[in-house]
């Protein structure tokens, strides 16, 4: 070599001869990366240009680093390409479908509304007298009237009570027939006294007259009439204490035998009270505590009944026009085998009562004339000083002290209807624009709704 000028080239051609030195080549002073030649590849021979025999070692490599990085451009190109993995689209769906689902809930689960409503309100108080008019049906707000309604009930009962004094007596037995007319449709008249003789031969007289109804035909074929009647023995005497007769004759009857056979009478109860002897008989002082305890006996079973009535259909009682009157008295001083005996008392308690739902009613009225025409009451307190009589009316007159809290009703669910969808301004505005409002909260949730919900049931109103 004559230096670096001279213009010599060196061709040399590599020619692989084994995989063995071929392997060895590539390697030398070579990163491990770099090593890219598969062992089944053929070698082609190379031509290179030495300018210098000191390149000869280096240069084969570069070239052939070169001819790799071709080689593998190739392999890329010839190889196929992968298509899209699953998994790829499965996340990509995955996302798709999250995405919506918060949408959904964004839209339509998540937001609610919630709106506090105070409605106008307004005070209002009256202490002054109520009259109460049996003869109105309803309120009088011009002459400040209620209805009254007056509630009565009458009973009647039997009391017995013991007697303490003792005295001989003689007493009839007595008791109750039923008297039969199968002889003719015509009706028959018995007159007081009349004689009924049972079989074993006592006599019974008719305590008052009586007329025995006609009897039917049916048929072709009498049937009976019948009537009740009260008899006593014709002596004193337990010997006229008789049980149950089937059939006591009419002796009078006994000069007409048809007459005498279809006129009868029969009893189902025995003959009770007769005696001759020593034995108890109410005194003066008996008769007295009878008399008021009896007295006191049926009004308690009266009045109970009648306030219960009263409270059943929610009345308020005046109190001052409470009546209990007596109607009957009959004191039986006969005593019976016990040594009681007895007090038969009707009787009658009356009561006016009116309904404070009418009062309330009266109150709303009276109210509305002073605050509008649109209140009504909300909370109220209601009382009631003694009771009077206007002298010139003859009506009851109650005072009255009221206090009341009024306020303009809202319809909570009507209210809700008419603004779903609206927005928060149009909301406000359709509160603004109404009368029986005087504030309303609103709430939104999550923070970024601005609507109010379209399903009722995301919405909640308040109303105080």
């Amino acid at each position: 070599m004559n230096g670096p000028q001279s213009n010599k080239k060196k061709v040399i051609d590599i020619i692989k001869k084994s995989e063995e030195s071929r392997e060895s080549f590539l390697h030398q002073d070579q990163p491990k990366e770099r090593r890219l030649f598969k062992a089944e590849q053929k070698e082609r021979p190379r031509i290179l240009e030495i300018p210098e025999e000191k390149e000869i070692i280096q240069e084969p490599v570069s070239i052939l680093h070169k001819e790799s990085k071709i080689v593998h451009h190739k392999e890329d190109r010839d190889r196929p390409k992968k298509k899209k993995s699953f998994k790829f689209y499965f996340w990509l769906i995955l996302i798709f479908v999250l995405l919506g689902g918060f949408g959904y809930l964004a839209i339509n689960i998540l937001p609610k509304a919630e709106i506090k409503i105070t409605a106008k309100k307004a005070d209002w108080d009256y202490s002054n007298p109520v009259r109460i008019n049996s003869k109105i049906a309803d309120i009088d707000v011009v002459n400040r009237q209620i209805p009254a309604v007056i509630f009565s009930q009458k009973k009647n009962s039997t009391f017995n009570w013991p007697a303490t004094g003792k005295k001989y007596i003689e007493r009839k037995a007595s008791g109750k027939i039923t008297i039969y007319n199968e002889y003719s449709s015509d009706p028959q008249k018995l007159v007081a006294n009349t004689r009924f003789e049972a079989p074993d031969g006592k006599i019974f007289h008719l305590k008052a007259s009586t007329t025995v109804p006609g009897a039917t035909i049916e048929s072709g074929k009498i049937v009976a009439s019948s009537i009740d009647g009260e008899v006593i023995a014709d002596k004193p005497g337990e010997a006229y204490n008789i049980s149950p007769v089937s059939r006591f004759t009419i002796p009078g009857f006994k000069d007409k035998p048809k007459k005498y056979e279809k006129f009868y009478g029969s009893s189902q109860n025995p003959m009770t009270g007769g005696f001759v002897g020593e034995a108890a008989y109410p005194t003066d002082n008996d008769i007295k505590k009878a008399k008021e305890n009896s007295e006191n006996q049926i009004k308690d079973i009266i009045n109970s009944f009648l306030y219960s009535q009263i409270a059943m259909e929610s009345f308020k009682v005046i109190e001052e026009t409470k009546q209990f009157n007596i109607l009957k008295e009959v004191i039986n001083k006969n005593t019976d085998e016990s040594g009681n005996f007895s007090i038969f008392i009707e009787a009658e308690s009356s009561a006016q009562v009116f309904k404070e739902e009418q009062l309330l009613k009266l109150m709303s009225e009276l109210a509305r004339q002073v605050i509008g025409p649109d209140f009504q009451i909300k909370k109220y307190e209601l009382a009631y000083d003694k009771i009077g009589t206007d002298q010139k009316t003859k009506l009851a007159v109650l005072p009255v002290n009221f206090k009341g809290n009024f306020w303009k009703p809202v319809d909570a669910d009507d209210f809700k209807n008419k603004i779903l969808g609206k927005t928060n301004e149009d909301l406000k505005t359709f509160i603004f624009s109404s009368s029986a409002i005087e504030k309303a909260d609103i709430s939104f949730w999550p923070f970024w709704v601005s609507n109010i919900p379209k399903d009722p049931k995301r919405v909640k109103i308040e109303v105080e």
